[in-house]
């Protein structure tokens, strides 16, 4: 994938973050039992979307020095965690020009394919809707 910049998923566009989660909020049913779980991926998103209207809430009261929420701490802290997990060792080369450790983030990066994960989720989802419709 090609990281770059970009004008989408801006702060304050509330319909672009809401289009990440498929229409299952990224939860898949599996076993006999059919027990749900949640996908990684998507908790992350959540998190990040967590922040983001943490970030407008402390914005909209001008007052900076309020407490993030806990929910907001929560994901702060498994978004760290799932960094760690994820070792991304692409080389961001340092910007020569710019205070000491700012580096460029764009280029290749190896990623898994997403959209695969949401074309599973979503046959899931349908098989999940199926069987309760049979069941009812």
């Amino acid at each position: 994938m090609l990281v770059e910049d970009t004008q989408h998923y801006q702060l304050d566009n509330d319909s672009e973050w809401e289009s990440i989660f498929p229409r299952s909020g990224g939860f898949v049913h599996l076993g006999a039992e059919e027990a749900p779980y949640g996908l990684s991926m998507f908790h992350q998103l959540h998190c990040l979307d967590m922040i983001r209207t943490s970030l407008l809430s402390v914005s909209a009261s001008q007052n900076s020095s309020l407490p993030f929420p806990i929910h907001t701490k929560h994901c702060l802290g498994y978004l760290r965690q799932m960094v760690l997990c994820a070792a991304d060792t692409h080389l961001e080369p340092v910007i020569p020009y710019l205070p000491k450790k700012a580096v460029n983030s764009f280029g290749l990066h190896r990623c898994r394919d997403w959209k695969a994960v949401y074309i599973e989720l979503e046959r899931d989802a349908k098989r999940w809707r199926q069987s309760k419709n049979k069941g009812e």
